[in-house]
């Protein structure tokens, strides 16, 4: 996704954070934030994000709201929580392997992406439903990309969403992906066919 955004005229700054050592709040605060501080501020800053980075997002949008200054889209985000944590969080070796930031994707009402509300900005949602090769595609509901259903990518707010033939893990590596993450940074919506 990086090289295809920098190929296609966007100036691209990719973020890396210890996820499975913090809380999602601590990585957008002493993570991810410090990195953007050096950004020109008269230009518009878009967001293109992976799983738990959307909530890293919604959390810099909630502290800092001058920050998200353009358009944000989001791949396979667990916008309203995850159903496999609801499920397996109570083990030691699943909470373990997800660390604190990832103990935080409840789908329960007091948890944190229910907690961080509605889009303050310009949010594409691209979804997947291809569960492909997963241990968890039992505790999700139908359609899903193994990890993340599509109904929990939805996000009070938004502006479009579209769903695709993809698993989670790879679904930024698809063509289709790639170009509709262009669209939507250029145009603020998705090109529907």
């Amino acid at each position: 996704m990086d090289r295809f955004l920098q190929k296609s005229g966007f100036e691209t700054l990719n973020l890396s954070y210890p996820s499975r050592r913090y809380p999602i709040e601590q990585l957008a605060t002493n993570h991810v934030l410090p990195k953007l501080t050096n950004l020109e501020p008269s230009k518009p800053v878009h967001f293109v994000t992976h799983s738990m980075g959307a909530m890293i997002v919604r959390c810099l949008a909630r502290q800092h709201p001058s920050l998200i200054l353009g358009h944000v889209v989001m791949l396979a985000p667990p916008n309203q929580g995850s159903e496999i944590v609801d499920r397996l969080a109570k083990w030691s070796l699943f909470s373990q392997l997800i660390g604190p930031a990832g103990q935080q994707l409840s789908t329960h009402e007091g948890a944190l992406p229910a907690a961080l509300g509605k889009a303050s900005f310009n949010a594409g949602i691209i979804a997947g439903d291809r569960a492909g090769l997963c241990l968890f595609s039992r505790y999700l509901p139908k359609p899903h990309d193994g990890k993340v259903s599509v109904a929990s990518t939805k996000l009070v707010g938004m502006c479009d969403s579209i769903t695709v033939r993809r698993s989670h893990t790879f679904i930024m590596n698809s063509a289709e992906v790639q170009q509709q993450t262009h669209h939507f940074l250029k145009h603020g919506q998705f090109k529907h066919t």
